[in-house]
């Protein structure tokens, strides 16, 4: 009889796990996971309640059953993770922005061509906190910088070859910059104005190149590297005279066209 209200007794104050009880506690650990998360990335909480809004439609980790915060977690997860595979490469439309943001800085058309100040950009553009999550919207943001370096920096987007090779549409947007910069840059009498000619022997002599190439015909990386160096010489004319004298591009003046953080001009 000791022995049966004894195992009576552990039945009565065991606990019982209930589907209720289960799913609460699911919750409840995902609730915490969601939290911790976005406390690890920076998530600040207007931004992890417009990732939650965009993934379930609720702005509160309360609203949610366990299925709706684990597909949060994994949002979070999969945007934020630094090893994700191809986080880097998700969102080819962010890299194109950044590059003509970096064009735009070598147009002398910004003053800060770093993440935050692009970040700023971006928010203006879409109302999107975090550029990390702005996904569809990239268009905006391209189609604002390719409007302001048309406006501002007389860059032109229709017509990508030089003036010797009329009726040539091939697509060419860093050889547009690299033709605004020279433009520019012979506003300052630094170049001869209106010279295509000069511009290719410029560009053959400095880099050491076989043959007098225009900008559409040079590989991506040079392109890159002549952006930086007219990008540098133009933003020290804008800032005023230099009173040791002034860069001569054309004469291949001291400017050794390094670039500010390994990032490429407009793609």
């Amino acid at each position: 009889m000791q022995m049966r209200m004894r195992l009576l007794m552990t039945a009565e104050i065991a606990p019982i796990h209930t589907p209720q009880k289960s799913w609460l506690k699911k919750k409840l650990m995902l609730m915490g996971r969601v939290h911790q998360a976005a406390k690890t990335f920076g998530l600040d909480d207007d931004t992890r309640r417009d990732l939650m809004a965009r993934v379930t439609g609720e702005r509160s980790t309360k609203n949610m059953n366990p299925g709706q915060l684990a597909a949060v977690l994994d949002e979070i997860n999969r945007i934020y993770q630094p090893d994700h595979p191809g986080v880097h490469s998700r969102f080819p439309e962010e890299k194109k922005a950044r590059a003509l943001w970096h064009s735009a800085y070598y147009l002398g058309l910004i003053e800060d061509d770093g993440m935050r100040a692009f970040n700023r950009f971006v928010t203006r553009q879409t109302g999107c906190r975090d550029r990390r999550m702005v996904r569809g919207d990239w268009d905006k943001v391209i189609e604002a910088l390719k409007v302001m370096l048309e406006r501002d920096g007389g860059v032109n987007w229709a017509r990508h070859k030089l003036d010797i090779e009329p009726g040539n549409k091939k697509r060419c947007p860093r050889a547009a910059v690299i033709l605004a910069q020279w433009r520019e840059l012979a506003e300052y009498a630094m170049v001869p104005r209106g010279n295509a000619a000069i511009l290719m022997a410029f560009i053959q002599k400095k880099y050491q190149l076989a043959k007098p190439l225009s900008p559409d015909q040079l590989p991506a990386e040079l392109q890159d590297t002549i952006i930086r160096y007219f990008g540098k010489i133009l933003r020290e004319c804008q800032r005023g005279p230099d009173p040791a004298g002034g860069p001569d591009p054309a004469g291949g003046g001291g400017h050794d066209g390094g670039g500010n953080d390994g990032g490429g001009n407009a793609a």
